[in-house]
Parts: structure tokens; sequence; C-alpha cells
């Protein structure tokens, strides 16, 4: 009867050391699904801001381009002649 006692207990014990171990790897779980998620999502995010640099500059050239061409624009305007009409033929 004793040992039926001891042997119950122990059971016992083995019983809540699985459920504990269980409820250890199941908390586990899902921080390293969301730590790779995370990874995921920096590696994402890393390749969105190289794709808005890239961006960036090529926007800077095409404005750099376009300044430059408007500098250019006005320098012809000197050398026009302005056409006046005062009604009379």
């Amino acid at each position: 009867m004793k040992e039926e006692r001891i042997m119950l207990v122990t059971n016992y014990c083995s019983i809540r050391k699985i459920a504990l171990i269980a409820s250890v790897l199941a908390a586990i779980q899902p921080l390293t699904a969301r730590s790779a998620s995370e990874t995921d999502r920096l590696e994402k995010l890393e390749r969105a801001v190289e794709l808005l640099e890239k961006q960036n500059a090529e926007l800077k050239a095409e404005v750099n381009s376009l300044k430059s061409k408007q500098a250019a624009s006005p320098a012809d305007a000197k050398f026009k002649t302005k056409m006046m009409y005062d009604g009379k033929t």
C-alpha cells in the first residue's frame, strides 16, 4: 500500500513535470516564430529602404537636369527681340 502511494505521488510529480515542460515549450514556440517573422520584416524593410534610396537618387538627378535646362533657357531669352504692337499699320 505504501509502495502504491509512493508510485502515485511519483506519477503525479512526473505528470506535473511533463505539463510544466509542455507549457514552457508552448510558450517558447511563438517566440521563435515571432523572431523569424521579425527577421523577415526587417529584411523587407531594408529592401524597401534601398529601393527608396535608389528612387530618391534618380529623382535628385532628374531635378538637377531640369534645373540646368531651366537655367540655360533664360540666357537664350536675353537675346530675343520683343515686338510691341502699337495699333498702327
